[in-house]
């Protein structure tokens, strides 16, 4: 430097120079000043620099920045598996109700299905008198019952708990009077082997072989008429028919007494006489008893209907409700995960970009400059300074870059 150029001999020291008040309060100090015309170069303006400048998180470390960015990520992660656990508890919360609900209907309509049973083996009975239909009765009872208890302890027929125990109070009145027919039915019978019907022709069978010993024709054709009263008797119980068979029997005791037999026979005769009118008087009040009961078993019907209807509309109620929910939570879900699940990704994509920004940023600014200085442009002011990552130390070393410069 002692033999070198010229300009570098006679430049005074900053020391020198702000003894010799050479500071511009502009932003120029004189030293620079008197260095730069020392150097023939124009003078570097440090006011154009903001040693406090800070880029956006210009003060986090960008490791942190990264391990921020990993945090996100696993948070935006976890948020999405909630929102797959959240739909996925919907999920099957809909798909209980719709098997409940479905559980519900098919109950109901097996109890429909065995209640129509119910009341076509009655009526089968009743018109055939078959002891198989009242065997078939009782099965089907049994099964009705157990639909009935089973449908009674469902969650989702908690509602309807009243309306399910009504119908199976009535189902088993309906039971209890099916059985009374029964009985009374059996009591009865429907053939020549045994019941009340079969007692009253066995007695008047014997009671006609009696009157053909006698060759009276007045016996027999007056047994005749009490038979076809008989006839019309078991088919349909009537007061007047009942007075007819009892006038009937007065008229065959008065033909006895009028007849020439000995007294004895005259009163076996007429002792056979009252058996056989005892006979058909019981079978007749025993007829007339089954008729209110088939009576009172068709108010039970007519009592069941309005409760078996009611229940078959809340089985159509309980699936379009599960439907309409099922809809609603379909919905609910896509909206939920496509809502939720974009909005995760959208604000982690902006996390991402600002992260990035933050970087590249001020890493374009420190280029920029970096790219001023390499040209020789040692005034060019250098940013972001106030930054305390990597991205500062790379612009605090350009400034001892630019220095350097000044000084070569």
């Amino acid at each position: 430097m002692a033999t070198g150029d010229r300009r570098f001999q006679n430049i005074p020291g900053p020391r020198e120079l702000a003894d010799a008040g050479l500071d511009d309060p502009a932003g120029i100090s004189g030293a620079d000043r008197a260095f730069s015309r020392a150097l023939g170069m124009p003078p570097i303006d440090h006011s154009l620099e903001n040693p406090a400048e800070r880029s956006f998180l210009g003060g986090v470390r960008l490791r942190n920045r990264l391990s921020l960015f990993l945090l996100l990520c696993l948070a935006t992660i976890f948020g999405i598996g909630a929102l797959f656990f959240l739909s996925d508890q919907k999920l099957n919360a809909t798909l209980d109700q719709m098997r409940d609900a479905g559980a519900v209907a098919n109950l109901i309509a097996k109890i429909e299905a065995s209640t129509l049973a119910l009341h076509s083996d009655s009526r089968n009975f009743l018109l055939s008198k078959d002891a198989d239909y009242a065997d078939n009765y009782k099965k089907r009872m049994k099964v009705l019952a157990s639909h009935l208890k089973n449908l009674h302890d469902l969650p989702m027929a908690r509602d309807e708990q009243k309306l399910v125990t009504t119908l199976n109070d009535g189902v088993t009145q309906h039971a209890d009077q099916f059985l009374n027919i029964v009985k009374i039915q059996t009591l009865l019978g429907g053939d020549n082997s045994s019941g009340l019907i079969s007692n009253a022709a066995l007695t008047a069978a014997d009671l006609q072989k009696m009157f053909a010993t006698s060759n009276n024709s007045n016996l027999t054709g007056q047994l005749a008429k009490l038979r076809a009263i008989e006839t019309r008797l078991q088919q349909a119980p009537d007061g007047i028919e009942s007075k007819n068979f009892k006038f009937g029997i007065d008229e065959l005791n008065k033909i006895i007494a009028q007849t020439d037999l000995p007294a004895d026979r005259k009163k076996y005769l007429a002792g056979a006489t009252k058996s056989y009118h005892a006979d058909v008087e019981q079978f007749t009040r025993t007829q007339a008893a089954l008729i209110k009961e088939i009576t009172r078993l068709d108010e039970i019907n007519t009592y069941l209907s309005p409760y078996l209807e009611a229940l078959i509309k809340f089985a159509g109620n309980v699936s379009s409700s599960a439907s309409q929910a099922a809809t609603s939570i379909q919905i609910e879900i896509r909206r939920l995960m496509i809502g939720g699940g974009g909005g995760l990704l959208l604000v982690l994509s902006l996390v991402g970009y600002l992260l990035m920004r933050s970087v590249t940023a001020p890493v374009e600014k420190i280029a920029a400059a970096a790219g001023l200085l390499a040209h020789g442009d040692s005034a060019v002011a250098i940013p972001v300074l106030g930054n305390y990552d990597e991205t500062g130390e790379m612009a605090n070393t350009l400034t001892y870059f630019r220095e350097n410069m000044a000084q070569a």
